[in-house]
């Protein structure tokens, strides 16, 4: 007997294989998921793929070693490496850090969807039939549903850009004070660059209307329509490792080409060094100053 994967059954499927004290099987006459004791009639029946403790602590390693946010990737590493009562305190920790937490959520669900997957496949191997791709679709817009990305207003958004980079500036840990000052002047002063002139962005918020990033930049020279200087492009440091970073530099892009607008500029202050492969991604030049996208380049 053989029977179809379908979404009800695949997430009853996930439910069961998470109860580790207890042994399950699909029923494919009925299509449920039952409880066995003894190795259930093979015609009908059929054991649940194995999900061991190993298999999630596993996970678990996997999702905090690949977080891109060094906070929040930091204390999850500290609890794996604990020993003592990991599950329950690596779920503590990302309820702290509700985007965290979603994000580990569709991570979780991905990976242990593919595993019922190619299980499923090993079945319909046996029973003759074609392989299912199953493919999982990477592009659920976790990012635009848990925050809003909006045009920079320069009157009502600046003050608080201006803050954010100042404490940004200051919690930076250098052990000489003279030259953690001597920084947070140098990227205060960078931004004030566009104090007053035509500073156009990106602003995200997330759903809880907190400050999350912004890329801003101006005109350069002011009346110039064709070259842009990047002033401000950061993440707040709770907010990293989702994908912030890129959705603000794709729409910061499409906004400027709507301006026909033909080469952008990151100075080394703006674009340090984490950034590298996010700018090596989007095809931009490294020169001397930093970084320059040309849109008129082939």
């Amino acid at each position: 007997m053989t029977f179809d994967l379908n979404d009800e059954l695949l997430q009853k499927i996930l439910f069961a294989m998470e109860n580790q004290t207890e042994k399950s099987a699909i029923n494919a006459s009925t299509l449920t998921v039952e409880r066995f004791d003894q190795t259930p009639d093979e015609d009908t029946f059929f054991a649940l793929p194995t999900w061991t403790s190993a298999d999630g602590f596993s996970l678990l390693e996997e999702f905090a070693f690949n977080l891109h946010n060094p906070i929040v990737a930091a204390e999850l590493k500290n609890v794996l490496r604990s020993g003592r009562g990991v599950f329950r305190n690596f779920k503590s920790v990302i309820k702290q850090y509700p985007e965290i937490e979603r994000k580990w959520h569709f991570f979780k669900n991905k990976k242990m969807i593919a595993h019922v997957q190619k299980w499923y496949n090993t079945l319909r191997e046996s029973w003759g039939l074609e392989l299912l791709d199953n493919e999982i679709d990477d592009t659920e817009d976790l990012l635009l549903s848990d925050f809003v990305f909006q045009p920079y207003n320069s009157q009502k958004d600046r003050e608080l850009v201006f803050q954010a980079i100042k404490t940004l500036s200051a919690s930076a840990q250098y052990d000489n004070d003279a030259i953690q000052y001597a920084i947070s002047d140098i990227n205060i002063h960078h931004f004030e660059y566009g104090k007053h002139k035509t500073e156009i962005g990106i602003l995200c918020t997330s759903i809880s209307n907190e400050f999350a990033g912004c890329v801003i930049g101006v005109p350069c020279p002011e009346d110039s329509k064709t070259v842009f200087y990047v002033t401000a492009f950061f993440v707040q440091n709770q907010f990293r490792g989702l994908g912030i970073a890129k959705e603000l530099l794709e729409q910061f892009f499409t906004m400027l080409q709507t301006k026909n607008v033909q080469q952008i500029m990151f100075s080394n202050v703006v674009a340090n060094e984490n950034m590298k492969k996010l700018f090596t991604i989007f095809g931009f030049k490294k020169l001397d100053f930093g970084y320059l996208m040309d849109f008129t380049s082939e």
